[in-house]
């Protein structure tokens, strides 16, 4: 727990406590109401505090047995006094019993991009994730463990190693293990691609129907998935740093069809192409292009393979001979 954190739940004790003493005042109450009205985060630390009192029985016999313990005092202000300090003690003990139960669940926090998105998901251990177009992805951390989820898209993990806190990616049927590690998870209408850039991963399969397979990936290799099947291949270091190109908001492409030139830039944009010619769509482009270049790439294709472009009424762009 911050020490943020800490403090917010104290105070929110002692108003819940202040509030059950018999010296309670309408003047009191203006001002716990106006400190619950400061923030939502004090309304929700006050509701856990007096939740916490209402469950704890424990509190009632302290209450019982403090008057009795202190029945020889005869200053009746001190009394409230010496009532609440216990009270607020043994009350912080039992909310900081309950936040580290609380801690040591899986908190899930979901991350999203739009098309056309990218950002940079910093985590609570060091650890970054770049979140590419279209993405969604569920963290959650442990004490014992994280996990991220790639429900779709893709994500560059940048993971701190932790041998008591195992990163786990599981994406399209598939389990990642971080073995210290940089690397690319694309989950593409259920086809899994991991490129392993530096460190080493274990990829294996997550499903218990499914058949088993796993690999460990070193530097350069890049992994295409299934549910039936696993395929390793290497690639070089300039193919790799193409392929996240979309980290520096560009797309590269090197002797590429333009049928898949068009089909990866389609991901970033709303404004969509097809091809209507299949001979067309099996030309090859070379070029760095934006991922918004959906100008560029028609700009591309007319001057260096004289072929049409022509909008409809959707906006689509059709290309043609």
């Amino acid at each position: 727990m911050s020490r943020h954190a800490h403090s917010l739940s104290t105070t929110a004790s002692d108003w819940v406590i202040r509030k059950e003493l018999p010296d309670w005042t309408a003047a009191d109450q203006a001002d716990l109401d106006s400190w619950l009205a400061e923030s939502v985060h004090h309304r929700v630390a006050f509701l856990r505090a007096a939740d916490v009192w209402d469950r704890a029985n424990r509190m009632r016999a302290l209450n019982r047995l403090t008057y009795r313990r202190f029945s020889f005092l005869r200053d009746r202000k001190a009394f409230p006094i010496l009532l609440r300090s216990a009270a607020v003690v043994c009350l912080a003990i039992v909310v900081g019993i309950g936040a580290l139960n609380w801690l040591g669940q899986p908190q899930e926090a979901v991350y999203t991009t739009a098309v056309g998105g990218h950002e940079t998901v910093p985590l609570a251990d060091g650890s970054q994730v770049e979140l590419n177009t279209n993405t969604v992805l569920r963290v959650s951390e442990s004490t014992s463990q994280r996990v991220a989820k790639l429900e779709r898209g893709e994500a560059y993990f940048n993971i701190r190693h932790d041998a008591k806190r195992p990163f786990f990616v599981y994406a399209a049927g598939h389990r990642i293990v971080d073995l210290g590690t940089k690397f690319e998870v694309r989950d593409e209408d259920g086809t899994l691609k991991v490129t392993l850039l530096e460190g080493s991963a274990r990829l294996e399969s997550s499903q218990a129907w499914a058949p088993a397979h796993s690999v460990v990936l070193k530097p350069g290799d890049v992994a295409f998935a299934s549910v039936q099947s696993l395929r390793v291949v290497r690639e070089h270091e300039k193919a790799l740093t193409n392929a996240l190109g979309w980290r520096r908001g560009v797309i590269v492409f090197e002797h590429t069809t333009l049928q898949d030139a068009i089909a990866e830039l389609n991901r970033y944009n709303h404004r969509q192409i097809v091809i209507s010619d299949a001979g067309v769509g099996r030309m090859k482009i070379d070029a760095t292009l934006p991922i918004n270049g959906v100008d560029a790439i028609v700009r591309v294709a007319e001057d260096v393979f004289g072929v049409r472009a022509s909008s409809r009424p959707d906006g689509t762009i059709v290309i043609s001979r």
